[in-house]
This record gives C-alpha cells, structure tokens and sequence, in this order.
C-alpha cells in the first residue's frame, strides 16, 4: 500500500498490462457507442438501440429491453459495463486481488464472455466494481480515437466511523488515477495521459450550450439530444416532488411533462418515455410502512408519469455498517 501524507496526494499511475486472453479482433469500428447513462448503464447504440447493459444488484451483467423492461440475458460474467467496442461489450471485472485491473469482453446480443484483459495496477488499488466502505473505484470508457481509453480514479480514506483522538495523522485521503489503452486490433496494450483524455460535459447545460428561452438550469440528457428542467410542485405524501419539462436541443420543442421525485437524475428520453436511473430510495406508504428500493433503472411514461418498468442496479455508493 502506498504511504499516506497528512494532504490528498495526487499520483498519476502508469500501467503495465499484460493480456489474459488472445483473440483475433479487427480494428474497433467508428459505429457510435452507446450513451452511457450513469457508471454501468450503457443505453442504445446502432446495433442495439432497444437494449440497455446493465449491472444488476447480485453485480451481473444483463442485457434490459428498453420496451418492456425484461431481461434478453443475464450472467454469467460480473461487473460493470464500459463501452461497446468493435460489436464487443467491455465490462470492468472483479480482479482477482487488489493492484489489478480485469476488462472482460462479452457477447453484447447474448452475454457470452469472449475473453479479456488483464493489468497491473499500483500496489493496494481495488478495482472492483462493487462499493467499498472506504474507498471507491470509477472507470469511463471513451472510444472516440478508434481505440478503448478507460480512464480510472481510486479514492481511499481511513476507515473508522468517529473522530479517534489517537488517530494516525498520516492515515489521510490517498487519490490516484491513471488510464488504460487498449487497441483491440492490434492485440496492444499501453498505457495512456490522464491528461489526454477527453474531458466529460458537465451536467448541466452552459452557456450557448442552452436552449433559448428556456429559464431554470437545464441539465442534458445522456446523449446530449434534450435539456431538462425541474420545478418544485407540492405532493401530499412525500411534501414535494420534481416537475420535469423536456426539450428538443436542436429545436427547442417542448415535449411533455413529467413528474418524478427528484429535480435531476440522469436520464434518456426513448420515444414516449424517459429512461431515468433513481438512487436508492425510502418512502413511507399509506400503511406506515417503509418500502426500501435500491438503486434503479426506471421506464416512465411521459405525460402520464405512469412507471412502466423498473430493474434493480448495483450499488455504487457503499450502504452497510461502518465502526463504532
């Protein structure tokens, strides 16, 4: 494990990676990946724009049908998917130890795995897709040069639930990050420049980035296409819920409304419906009772504001019991 300093230190990691499984791929095609809608839900692309992959609270990947919500397929392989590469799904794995990073390359259509990379990272990095009490591991995927970059950060704190007066001074936040390169059609592996990554939009819309006359922040869809903005409206159970309006980017047309729990979440709009992941959630029904959801990926007519479907997804924010 990498000794700790009373400040955050920042360390950009240089990779070493070697290949777990061979395999005879051509060059990663210019097809348009699919929106990635939050970390691990890839909606659409051109092959499969009805599909969203998925990693479903046990952690496997699923293949979700945008229509109905059922599942098309499901496992064996875990972990979290990235990017559709060269009509290859690639998926952050579970590594076999820490101070290793696994990308798995499955079957987009029917889960098969169809082999993998396999990498060294610096010594005590966990790159697990499953959430950690005291740390945290992100990837994004970008494929825009051709070749998958992922770029990866890791965050680790001290793990103890209460100030301790005889604590460790040195035992302070470490963060690092680093980037994988890996060009599939050459079977080549190489470290990247976190620098050189193309930086991610933010949430909201900026500047002429914004629809006109449209007031209020707007906050882009997955993939870039609507802008969306809240306003608060009185509900007699919960207090208060989100009126969203969605607009057309390059129009400016108003679509209909809908009213969700939140004032943003990240979303897609998919012909009448939006597509939406919720966080983990608690409400008090009628009963008394409280109904405990996790984390989701949830259909809801536009208009009506009628939920069509809903699957459970794997939780990025770690949820159980610290130290006293």
């Amino acid at each position: 494990m990498h000794a700790r300093s009373k400040t955050p230190m920042i360390v950009t990691a240089v990779l070493c990676l070697t290949m777990l499984v061979q395999m005879p791929l051509s060059a990663a095609e210019a097809e348009g990946p699919p929106a990635t809608l939050a970390p691990g839900v890839l909606l659409g692309g051109e092959d499969h724009p009805s599909i969203a992959w998925v990693a479903d609270t046990e952690g496997k990947v699923a293949a979700v049908d945008l229509g109905s919500g059922a599942l098309t397929w499901r496992g064996p392989a875990q972990g979290l998917p990235l990017a559709l590469v060269d009509r290859q799904l690639v998926v952050l794995g579970r590594p076999q130890s820490a101070g290793q990073i696994s990308l798995l390359l499955l079957d987009p259509g029917t889960g098969e795995p169809l082999g993998g990379l396999t990498g060294a990272l610096p010594e005590g990095v966990l790159a697990s897709p499953d959430a950690q009490p005291n740390r945290r591991f992100t990837a994004v995927a970008d494929i825009s040069t051709g070749e998958l970059r992922v770029l990866w950060t890791y965050s680790e704190w001290p793990l103890r639930g209460a100030l301790l007066q005889d604590s460790d001074p040195d035992s302070e936040r470490v963060e690092l990050n680093g980037v994988v390169v890996a060009d599939f059609g050459a079977n080549r592996l190489q470290a990247g420049n976190p620098a050189d990554f193309p930086a991610q939009a933010s949430p909201d819309l900026i500047g002429s980035e914004r629809v006109s006359g449209l007031a209020g922040t707007q906050f882009r869809s997955a993939d870039g296409s609507y802008a969306q903005v809240a306003t608060a409206v009185a509900d007699g159970h919960l207090g208060a819920q989100w009126r969203w309006t969605l607009h057309e980017r390059s129009s400016g047309r108003a679509l209909s409304q809908v009213v969700l729990p939140y004032a943003h979440a990240p979303y897609l709009v998919n012909g009448n419906r939006v597509i939406w992941q919720s966080p983990p959630l608690t409400q008090r029904q009628a009963s008394g009772d409280y109904l405990e959801q996790p984390s989701r990926l949830v259909a809801t007519e536009l208009g009506s504001g009628r939920e069509l479907w809903s699957v459970g997804l794997l939780a990025q924010e770690y949820r159980g019991v610290l130290p006293p």
